[in-house]
């Protein structure tokens, strides 16, 4: 699991877990993500609205192309800059 976050609140249960990695990040993301397997599970994020009241939308990678890459791919963009977080630096 990897999760970008903008701060330590309700992380630091995280940070340390096997296979779990947190970074923090000083970007807006305007989507939350949940990546399994070849699926991605995406809730876009309307302005001024909870992430409760917006679509969650399943994505399955079919052919390499379209909107699974499409989000992966920002993704990365911004763990890549995220500064990784682990128990020593909480």
């Amino acid at each position: 699991m990897e999760y970008p976050t903008r701060s330590d609140a309700g992380h630091r249960k995280l940070v340390g877990t096997h296979r779990c990695s947190v970074r923090l990040r000083d970007t807006t993301l305007y989507a939350s993500f949940a990546r399994y397997d070849g699926t991605l599970l995406v809730n876009p994020h309307a302005w001024g609205q909870p992430a409760s009241a917006n679509p969650l939308i399943p994505l399955r990678r079919l052919d390499g192309t379209g909107w699974f890459d499409h989000y992966t791919d920002g993704f990365q963009v911004v763990w890549k800059t995220a500064k990784p977080r682990s128990p020593e630096t909480m």
